[in-house]
């Protein structure tokens, strides 16, 4: 009798696993790449965090990684060539729990493999084995007009780091990056927005760049002959009459800029929908911000 069942059950277990596996395979997933073949104590080398999404279109990733901070360090993070535009929450770390964490997103959507979300700058401290993880309450959003949250599959990564041999010279690609990075940020967007349900419906600006090389480092506003402030987006000015001239400018990780003046105008002079479309999406992604910190506060 049990033989018989045998005979019945595993063909059914083949077939659920042939049935099952192709779905996997094509799930949306986080992972990272490291181009480094060799790492050794001292070394500052590069991760790339890829997405792969080959089903579903994603606008939306907001992520948590953990690393052994006895053995790495992170030393900086860029977000030069990524998928994403917008950071709702910039790529932050803290080296001493060992923690990165962000939120992007864009104003159309990824469908792909090999998606560049960010490069996290590593420096190798001593000789061991680091795990790079996903916390497990990552998750992907779809653009799909609800903001769908899907889990993505988690490919964990392991770094291993070598003791450093004598008379070695240790190796830095990140600053070879940012020596040969002469390119300034390109399409620095600027627009104006007014929202009864944000900021108590003040006049705020809204902002954003993209570089393919180093990454931003950061923004600054400048109001009429105010000198410039490092700032993030949204904006919310201070001159709500809108009289003084405004002025964003984009700073890259080489120090490269790139300079905008602000249209303070809401209707015509050049705006078109895609503009209304991004400011739309900022707020969207705040607001998913908003009700996640909400919740985990909730959970605390």
């Amino acid at each position: 009798m049990k033989k018989k069942f045998s005979k019945i059950l595993i063909p059914i277990i083949a077939v659920a696993i042939f049935l099952i596996l192709p779905k996997a395979a094509k799930a949306a997933s986080l992972s990272f790449s490291l181009d480094s073949k060799q790492i050794y104590a001292g070394d500052v080398f590069v991760v790339q965090l890829n997405l792969e999404s080959l089903k579903e279109k994603v606008n939306v990733a907001e992520a948590s990684v953990h690393f052994d901070s006895s053995i790495l360090e992170v030393q900086d993070i860029s977000t030069g060539g990524s998928i994403f535009s917008m950071w709702t929450r910039a790529p932050i770390y803290n080296n001493q729990t060992g923690q990165i964490m962000f939120t992007g997103g864009t104003t159309g959507s990824f469908s792909g493999s090999e998606g560049d979300v960010l490069k996290i700058i590593f420096v190798a401290k001593q000789k061991g084995d680091a795990s790079l993880d996903f916390a497990v309450d990552s998750a992907l959003y779809l653009a799909d007009g609800k903001g769908t949250k899907i889990s993505p599959h988690f490919n964990n990564g392991l770094v291993s780091v070598l003791g450093r041999p004598q008379n070695y010279n240790s190796t830095n690609p990140w600053d070879s990056l940012l020596a040969g990075d002469k390119t300034p940020p390109k399409n620095l967007i600027v627009v104006l927005g007014k929202d009864p349900s944000v900021f108590d419906n003040k006049y705020f600006i809204s902002f954003s760049a993209t570089d393919s090389e180093s990454g931003i480092s950061y923004y600054a506003v400048k109001e009429g002959q105010s000198d410039f402030v490092q700032t993030e987006s949204p904006y919310v000015l201070k001159d709500q009459t809108l009289a003084s001239k405004v002025s964003v400018k984009a700073v890259d990780k080489a120090g490269n800029v790139t300079t905008a003046n602000a249209n303070l105008s809401l209707q015509g002079g050049g705006t078109n929908y895609i503009i209304w479309i991004i400011i739309a999406v900022i707020i969207l992604i705040l607001g998913l911000a908003w009700k996640f910190k909400i919740r985990r506060n909730q959970k605390k």
